[in-house]
């Protein structure tokens, strides 16, 4: 079976850098040296205390920042390589469930909407598949029908992530990154 994830001594350090005037600011090192393999159906689970580097982790995985050094495969193929190839691609491999799941949610739109979104522009399913497919999302996360029709600020803590969680499986990808999904 093959790696669907493979880091190799992940780095990522925050400042550290001459300012204009000549002075450095104080390095902070929030990822030293990580390396891992996953292969496909594998989970895995990264623990330590508040400021260890988790959701920095994470946010490098989904590429919201940018490795200091160290490499990551996505599915056999170059991280950078992958997310050259553009947004749909890349979230069709990845899928991040954000810590805040009610500031990952856009409060505009219905949760029909939100919805909609990876179903229509990563999967390009027509309106009959999108309507099935949310009904059965819906199903999969324990959240009623008329949860379509919601906005996302009427919904606890809890239903929220269950709702980003929906959102994230939509997209049908083949890695799921979640940081703290029970928080």
């Amino acid at each position: 079976m093959s790696n669907a994830l493979v880091v190799s001594d992940l780095v990522k350090t925050f400042g550290g850098k001459r300012n204009i005037f000549g002075s450095t600011s104080h390095a902070v090192h929030a990822v030293r040296s990580v390396s891992f393999e996953l292969k496909q159906g594998e989970t895995l689970a990264i623990v330590g205390e508040s400021g260890s580097g988790k959701s920095t982790i994470a946010r490098m995985l989904v590429g919201l920042e940018t490795p200091t050094s160290g490499t990551m495969e996505i599915d056999g193929e170059d991280a950078s390589l992958l997310r050259a190839k553009g947004n749909a691609a890349f979230g069709q491999t990845i899928q991040y469930v954000f810590q805040d799941p009610v500031a990952s949610l856009n409060p505009r739109k219905t949760i029909d909407k939100i919805l909609d979104v990876p179903l229509r522009l990563l999967r390009g399913y027509d309106r009959a598949k999108r309507a099935a497919r949310k009904r059965e999302l819906l199903d999969a996360v324990q959240m009623p029908s008329d949860t379509l029709e919601r906005y996302p600020h009427e919904f606890s803590g809890g239903q929220a992530q269950r709702i980003a969680i929906a959102r994230a499986l939509a997209a049908e990808a083949k890695i799921m990154v979640l940081d703290e999904p029970v928080s």
